[in-house]
């Protein structure tokens, strides 16, 4: 009997370690995934494998953030809908740090879709948690760093960078540039390179539109350096259509063509169809201007083939507005008249449409903006109330041991009095 006990035991001992093994190889699989993500950008079925084997929260939130990841610069439906998700699970397990980030992650495709008001909303809620949770432990994250404080910091300045994007977006310049170098600041405290090439990049592109030349090149060259240094070269088209532009305010119209076409290459490489459409842009606008009829009809149908799978109209330099007037401009330049016309009329539709939208979607943003002003200079006034309320009882604490140490200095005396 002892013996049939004992083999029972074995057996559930040895189902129990087989099922720890099974959990553990599940977390170094799925822990291993950023790297082929990086390297492949072609695995959406393994994730999608992944999340239904899933044995937790934590892991499920883990390939959900993966399956964002993944999408992000591919289809923005897809990763709006994965945004949410690792929002809504963090949520539901009190993780606010991971719902901060999840909700900065809702916020980046709702501003890439135009809808300023509502990413707003989202960044700021974001920036409270994070300030309202300052020892949180054990985060949930998709690469966790050294300490949770590392970790908390690392989305404050996720948030700062995606503000800094929704600033620019919303023609706030300064603002823009403000966020963006205080998120580099921040990574730069907690030696995150990839944070520190987002910001170069966004803060290279910025001074690129702002004609400062000099600065654009260093902060764009520093990006490219970092990217292909560590291999993370998923933003590697932003960082080449904009030096392609430095390279063309420079007159060098060689060295920005082959920037556009490195731009491309790296794009369909790292899946990033909104990296591509970058590229494919001013790859149009070059052999416009150059009069190449051929290959300036090339890609503006890329662009608008690009735009379509991207699953977004809007954006300021480029939009389904432009993509169209590109077509009816390689069109007439190759004088076929009734392509030209059709896309002209595309093009003033798209863009009268996306005008329309705009204004209506800067109107309720500057309308949250203004009560966002309202609420921080009311807790502005309360810090100072506090404040001034702070001083006033110390102040009467002060004035209250003084007059207590007189007291019994006073007593002590007397006393000495009657004792002589």
């Amino acid at each position: 009997m002892k013996s049939v006990q004992s083999v029972v035991f074995v057996i559930q001992t040895n189902v129990l370690f087989v099922r720890k093994m099974r959990y553990c190889v599940f977390i170094l699989i799925l822990f291993h995934l950023p790297v082929e993500i990086l390297a492949q950008q072609n695995i959406p079925d393994s994730l999608h494998l992944a999340l239904q084997q899933a044995p937790n929260d934590s892991v499920r939130h883990q390939v959900m953030a993966q399956l964002y990841s993944f999408y992000e610069e591919l289809n923005r439906d897809s990763a709006l809908y994965y945004g949410n998700q690792t929002m809504e699970i963090a949520q539901k397990n009190h993780k606010k740090i991971s719902e901060a980030a999840g909700l900065v992650r809702i916020g980046y495709q709702l501003l890439s879709q135009g809808k300023y008001a509502e990413s707003l909303k989202c960044l700021l809620e974001s920036f409270k948690l994070i300030e309202d949770n300052p020892h949180e432990k054990n985060i949930w994250m998709l690469v966790p760093l050294k300490t949770d404080e590392d970790n908390r910091l690392l989305i404050l300045c996720f948030t700062h960078h995606m503000y800094a994007v929704l600033m620019g977006r919303t023609n706030n310049t300064q603002e823009q540039l403000h966020h963006f170098k205080e998120a580099k600041k921040i990574a730069e405290a907690i030696k995150n390179q990839h944070r520190i090439l987002l910001a170069d990049m966004n803060l290279g592109t910025k001074y690129s539109d702002l004609n400062k030349i000099d600065s654009a090149y260093f902060f764009l060259t520093e990006a490219k350096q970092i990217a292909i240094g560590s291999r993370q070269t998923k933003y590697l088209a932003y960082i080449m259509a904009s030096l392609g532009d430095v390279y063309h305010k420079q007159g060098k119209e060689n060295e920005a063509k082959a920037a556009f076409y490195q731009g491309v290459e790296s794009a369909l490489a790292e899946h990033n169809s909104s990296g591509l459409s970058r590229n494919y842009l001013r790859l149009t606008k070059y052999y416009l201007n150059a009069g190449e009829k051929d290959s300036s009809l090339k890609y503006a149908i890329r662009n608008l083939e690009n735009f379509q799978s991207l699953r977004t109209i809007t954006g300021i330099e480029n939009n389904l507005g432009i993509a169209y007037e590109n077509l009816y401009k390689s069109y007439l330049l190759r004088n076929e008249t009734d392509s030209a016309y059709k896309y002209s009329s595309l093009a003033l539709i798209a863009k009268d449409s996306i005008y329309q939208n705009r204004i209506a979607n800067l109107a309720t943003f500057q309308n949250i903006s203004y009560q966002e002003q309202l609420r921080l200079q009311n807790v502005e006034k309360e810090k100072a109330l506090y404040q001034s309320k702070v001083r006033t009882y110390a102040l009467l604490a002060g004035l209250s041991m003084i007059l207590l140490v007189a007291l019994l200095l006073y007593r002590n005396n007397r006393q000495k009095h009657k004792a002589n």
